[in-house]
């Protein structure tokens, strides 16, 4: 995590409803990041509005042998629910509650039609060509691996990362 948290609350605006459900149901306090190191790699959101020049939210994960892409929207911290009877009686906690760190991605589902070949074979290998599905889901941070570098090809407003 770097930079500051911001706390979600019940009628906050830093989540949006589909960025609510891909959260776990039952959690204790919520808050919102912008930028994270993982595995010594600087990953930003796209929500983090420092950085115009390039395209560095758009990730490669990876999931029971499964490759996937996505494109990080914001982080989220989420710490657990205490369950002790003691801390909601009393409406105070100091038990050391356990935290976990996502990243909310936009699933980027690989097109069908890719890069053209050449003489039957396919020449750029690094070049995959994805759309946007507007469908958002949770990705714990540890299973991320790699940035990709994205661009948007403007003819035809589908992304190719590479």
């Amino acid at each position: 995590m770097v930079g500051s948290l911001e706390r979600v609350w019940k009628n906050s605006t830093l989540l949006d409803q589909e960025e609510l459900a891909a959260m776990p149901q039952h959690h204790g306090k919520m808050w919102v990041f912008r930028r994270c190191i993982v595995n010594g790699i600087l990953f930003h959101s796209r929500s983090y509005k420092r950085v115009v020049a390039r395209n560095d939210y758009t990730v490669e994960c990876y999931h029971q042998d499964t490759i996937y892409y996505g494109s990080i929207h914001t982080y989220v911290k989420v710490e657990e629910r205490c369950l002790n009877a003691m801390c909601n009686q009393m409406k105070t906690c100091n038990c050391a509650l356990a935290c976990k760190y996502y990243a909310i991605l936009e699933v980027l589902e690989i097109d069908d039609e890719q890069l053209p070949k050449y003489r039957g074979r396919k020449v750029v290998d690094h070049i995959i060509r994805v759309k946007a599905s507007n469908r958002c889901v949770k990705y714990s941070l540890f299973f991320m691996l790699s940035r990709m570098l994205g661009f948007w090809h403007s003819v035809c407003s589908t992304k190719y990362p590479c």
